[in-house]
């Protein structure tokens, strides 16, 4: 999350003002502003996302024959 804050700098330059009202306005509207992830992060959550499904299946698994291949390979 990122938030804003507002500072009382620099009264009286144009630019500052304005942007101090801006900044004002991005705290109190509410709105939400998103930030598009990179590919990267979002190959990540669902790389994790199948690992921890593929868990969930496997500790679930119940046979005679799947406890025996259990025995021979780590998750």
């Amino acid at each position: 999350m990122v938030g804003l804050s507002w500072v009382k700098a620099h009264v009286g330059i144009p630019g500052n003002e304005l942007a101090d009202q801006q900044a004002k306005l991005a705290i109190t509207s509410g709105e939400k502003f998103v930030i598009p992830a990179p590919n990267s992060h979002l190959k990540c959550l669902l790389k994790n996302y199948i690992v921890n499904k593929w868990n969930e299946y496997w500790n679930s698994y119940d046979s005679s024959s799947g406890i025996r291949v259990r025995g021979y390979i780590n998750q």
